[in-house]
């Protein structure tokens, strides 16, 4: 009996031991210098990446971002990249072929799937003829896709999914007697499972109204958003999943506006989750969940999935309605860029669903945004609502109060980890700096649902980064909407944009970093 009793405490002892070793364990970065990955065309702004490992080759890795050496800087194309060494090195792909009619393309979005022997690659973009600052007649803008079935070295014709085009830009006239004279689609996300292909995307119902003004310089002129999604390949109209009411331009603070839609696909049910963004009052928003159970045909009723507050409209050389943080002082002029607080999604291996935005904190001193979480349980069953937890901010920084934006999680199924990353301040004196931070939490020991739960790690060098290109255009307040995480054979690869030094002509690059193990 004496030898049981030891032999139970020992395997006690070690049990603990091992729970206290994977609770400590912290995510090491292995790139000091980081990984250059849009290392062609080096003089023109990249912004905006997105990456996806292979399903099978824990190897080869594809990222697609924004890049401004389309057209001699003057105009942004959807741009390739790919690596076979884990993200060691980057092999330039080029650019992402647009549909007839378009010149331009934006917000990339990669997605992966293998069916049999064959694995394809695809990358959503919304394409234009024309910027949005100056849609005019005529002007149409598509919602496409290509494909790659050889890991990115050839690309399919584009395959269009949702278009509008610009009948009437002359809002003052007609306006709001017509209807939808001047649409445009927007920003869309891509998923894939198996064969089959999802997209979600905005539409706009009259972005010409934006640019005309009353005689009182003010402009009194609305235009409805929507989320919209569609099954590749389903018959019938795009699904509308939610609509924002009228805004005003003039006035941001009473937008109602939808945008920022996520898709995540459960591999193991096929459940679809789509989340976005709504603002609902001068100060307030919430986050909405839809989910599919019957492969996109259909969507249960919005579940209010969290209500952040609205980060400020405008900050410095900034406005937007979704949000704003301060710059640094260019030329004697404080700029600012736009952030956001649409969601992001992920799934872990026990089907719980996993959710990342950018918060406000307007109590703070000073306020700031920061990185906040929530755990969505019992959210497979149809006609049952899910179980949410209470938001927690993850940052963890202490006193500091600097903001955090941009965020990106992932789950490890190796480590059964959930990763989260986004550009950080806290070593930023006047908050006006930023450096990649990751944020962690092992689902094998905690629930992840309170603070503390969370670690934080460094990625990459001390080095700080900043928008540097100029403060006066709608361009350069523009640092993107997203830059993500995934996982493989590794924990995480991260990609985030760097310009490297607070240097007036320095150019923002895209950036990789990967964990050691």
């Amino acid at each position: 009996m004496q030898n049981k009793a030891v032999t139970v405490l020992i395997i006690i002892v070690m049990l603990v031991i091992s729970s206290s070793i994977v609770s400590a364990h912290t995510l090491s970065w292995e790139f000091y210098n980081d990984v250059l990955v849009s290392n062609a065309d080096t003089g023109y702004r990249k912004i905006e990446a997105h990456i996806m490992r292979h399903p099978t080759d824990s190897n080869m890795l594809m990222a697609a971002f924004l890049d401004y050496a389309a057209y001699s800087g003057a105009e942004t194309r959807c741009r390739v990249a790919t690596s076979t060494d884990g993200g060691a090195t980057w092999t330039d792909r080029g650019y992402i072929p647009l549909p007839t009619g378009t010149y331009i393309s934006k917000d990339p979005v990669v997605a992966v799937s293998k069916v049999g022997d064959i694995v394809r690659w695809y990358v959503a973009c919304l394409a234009l003829s024309d910027r949005v600052d100056l849609y005019n007649n005529n002007d149409v803008s598509k919602i496409y896709y290509s494909t790659s079935t050889d890991n990115g070295a050839t690309w399919s014709s584009p395959i269009v999914v949702a278009d509008a085009t610009c009948i009437d830009d002359n809002a003052t006239y007609d306006y709001p007697y017509a209807n939808e004279d001047c649409p445009i689609v927007d920003k869309p996300w891509i998923a894939v499972n198996g064969s089959n292909v999802y997209l979600c995307w905005a539409r706009m119902s009259d972005v010409a109204a934006w640019r005309y003004k009353d005689n009182s310089g003010n402009y009194p002129y609305s235009s409805p958003i929507a989320i919209y999604f569609k099954r590749v390949g389903s018959t019938g109209d795009p699904i509308k999943l939610d609509s924002g009411t009228s805004w005003q331009a003039n006035n941001m603070r009473s937008d109602r506006s939808v945008q920022g839609c996520n898709i995540a696909v459960n591999t193991s049910n096929g459940i679809i989750y789509v989340a976005w963004t709504k603002l609902t009052g001068d100060n307030t928003a919430s986050i909405r969940l839809k989910r599919s159970f019957d492969n996109g045909n259909t969507f249960d009723s919005s579940q209010i999935i969290a209500s952040p507050s609205r980060i400020p409209t405008t900050a410095g050389t900034c406005k937007d309605a979704f949000g704003c943080v301060i710059g640094i002082a260019i030329n004697g002029q404080q700029s600012g860029f736009r952030v956001n607080n649409f969601p992001y999604l992920a799934i872990d291996s026990s089907n719980n669903l996993h959710v990342v935005w950018t918060g406000y904190a307007s109590t703070a001193s000073p306020p700031n945004t920061n990185i906040m979480y929530k755990q969505i349980t019992n959210c497979t069953t149809q006609g049952q609502n899910c179980s949410i937890s209470s938001a927690v901010n993850i940052v963890n920084e202490g006193t500091a109060n600097k903001d955090q934006f941009h965020p990106s999680i992932t789950f490890s199924s190796r480590t059964n980890t959930l990763i989260v990353t986004a550009l950080d301040r806290r070593d930023s004196t006047d908050n006006t700096l930023w450096r990649p931070i990751s944020y962690h939490c092992h689902l094998n020991v905690n629930t992840c649902t309170s603070s503390s739960h969370w670690s934080t790690s460094s990625i990459g060098p001390q080095s700080t980064n900043s928008d540097v290109e100029g403060t006066q255009t709608k361009t350069h307040n523009y640092i993107g909407s997203y830059y993500n995480v995934t996982s493989n054979a590794r924990e995480a690869y991260n990609l985030w944009l760097d310009n490297r030094t607070v240097n007036l002509n320095s150019k923002l690059r895209i950036w990789l970093d990967r964990t050691t193990t």
